[in-house]
């Protein structure tokens, strides 16, 4: 299993003490363990999943229904018109997408190209 923690180049920049940054990675690993832990329970559930969509203060702003067959079992979106599979995990925040379309899911990763 593959976990790509990803820091902004402010957290680098404010964070000069290598232990301290070193830290805040970690922190980073185990929230998106949790993350990947939590999607595949969600996937594995009988009946309807969902999944609760939260801002970074855990304040719930709104529930997201999976369509069949929206993701991939290794949980990389796909396109929910032409069902190309996206470079884009389902963990991954909508504001780092491209063809994210909010309250329909994953469109054509790539601009102005789908099949259908």
């Amino acid at each position: 299993m593959e976990i790509i923690v990803n820091l902004t180049e402010k957290e680098i920049l404010d964070t000069p003490n290598d232990y301290e940054l070193g830290e805040k990675v970690r922190i980073k690993y185990w929230e998106q363990k949790e993350l990947d832990v939590e999607e595949k329970k969600l996937r594995d559930m009988d009946g309807e999943s969902y999944m609760l969509v939260s801002d970074k203060n855990g304040l719930v702003m709104g529930m997201h229904i999976p369509l069949q067959n929206e993701y991939t079992e290794d949980g990389y979106d796909k396109c929910v018109i032409c069902g190309k599979v996206s470079p884009y995990k389902t963990t991954t925040h909508i504001d780092l997408r491209m063809g994210y379309v909010e309250g329909a899911g994953q469109g054509c990763f790539q601009e102005n190209v789908c099949e259908k």
